[in-house]
């Protein structure tokens, strides 16, 4: 009997003990849930102010302080494995034409969340930006298969039949992208040269002025270089000039992109291979990347003397501008030309 009251004594004191305990566990685990909730809330709030930061310097097209931002933030363990930061990352290698490491980065992103269809749409971008159009294909067509937005199909199955349609031009790799029948290439007469240029600028783009006509005699003598001199020019009013290059204060937008600038070409009556007349404008904005001045001018001036668009991205007269928008002729660029104008492979003109 003592025993069995002892005890029952005892587990008393232990149901007490028991007692006291569970109001104190039950307030450290809140305490402990709130703090979670503050430190999750503050890495959110610190993650929207890097956002903010990385985004701003893209408005500034400053691509170099962006990535520096984002890879001392990718050094602490938080946002190591962070979706949104990698894919970000991975953008503005794009804007820098690291296209290879930037497929890199989604990858990972892709490993982060499987079923999305975002990471797999940019992959198959950068593989089209550098030529891979098989890759490209691929990728497309596994994003059509996953999680996604009525747009962004729409852009994949867009993307997808640019390919078939640039794959069935011809070789991406060969000599020259000299693919149409010889009557509907157009080109300036032999004696039409130097040709007659002028260059104009909306009054609203002045401070742009200086920078434009650089461009555009930079994008003639590019031309004339890889003609071996034949292609000479000089500049006249606009009244004298055969090829007019205007910088417009505006842009034209057409399904996914932009339109970054435009040629007219005007042919010589009863002569149907002869140009008489060409126009060429380069749309910009301030919002746009200066760069994009540079190359869309060299590849408007390429229309202007007759080349038609190119299906390699790498050349400058694809029709796609890609980044890091450089304004450099490729050697299939210059073999078309030269194969436009019939001027032999290392024929130099003084």
């Amino acid at each position: 009997m003592s025993g069995r009251k002892l005890l029952s004594k005892n587990l008393a004191a232990a149901l007490a003990v028991i007692i006291l305990l569970l109001p104190c566990q039950q307030a450290q685990a809140q305490s402990k849930t709130q703090n979670n909730k503050a430190q999750n809330s503050s890495d959110s709030d610190s993650k929207k102010v890097l956002i903010a930061q990385v985004r701003k310097l893209c408005l500034q097209h400053d691509y170099d302080k962006a990535l520096n931002l984002l890879e001392q933030a990718q050094t602490e363990s938080r946002y190591r494995d962070d979706y949104d930061l990698l894919f970000l990352y991975a953008k503005l290698l794009s804007h820098q034409g690291r296209y290879q490491k930037a497929i890199d980065y989604l990858e990972r992103c892709v490993q982060l969340r499987p079923k999305l269809a975002e990471p797999r749409g940019s992959m198959a971008y950068y593989y089209f930006c550098m030529g891979k159009f098989d890759q490209a294909e691929k990728e497309a067509s596994v994003g059509l298969t996953l999680q996604g937005s009525a747009r962004g199909f729409a852009y994949l199955r867009a993307l997808i039949g640019k390919i078939e349609l640039y794959k069935s031009q011809g070789p991406v790799n060969s000599p020259d992208y000299l693919f149409a029948e010889e009557r509907e290439l157009q080109h300036f007469d032999r004696k039409d040269f130097p040709i007659r240029i002028a260059i104009l600028v909306d009054p609203a783009f002045k401070e742009y002025s200086l920078q434009f006509k650089k461009a555009v005699l930079n994008s003639f003598e590019q031309w004339r270089q890889a003609s071996g001199g034949f292609l000479r020019y000089q500049l006249v009013s606009q009244k004298e000039a055969r090829i007019v290059c205007k910088l417009l204060k505006y842009r034209r937008e057409r399904g996914f992109g932009s339109i970054l600038g435009e040629t007219m070409r005007d042919d010589d009556e009863g002569l149907e291979d002869n140009l008489k007349f060409a126009k060429v404008e380069v749309f910009f904005s301030t919002d746009q990347d200066p760069r994009e001045i540079e190359a869309t001018t060299l590849h408007e001036v390429g229309h202007a003397l007759g080349l038609n668009h190119s299906n390699n991205p790498r050349d400058i007269m694809f029709p796609t501008a890609r980044e890091p928008f450089t304004a450099l002729l490729t050697a299939r660029d210059k073999n078309s030309i030269r194969k436009l104008y019939g001027i032999p492979p290392g024929a130099q003109f003084q």
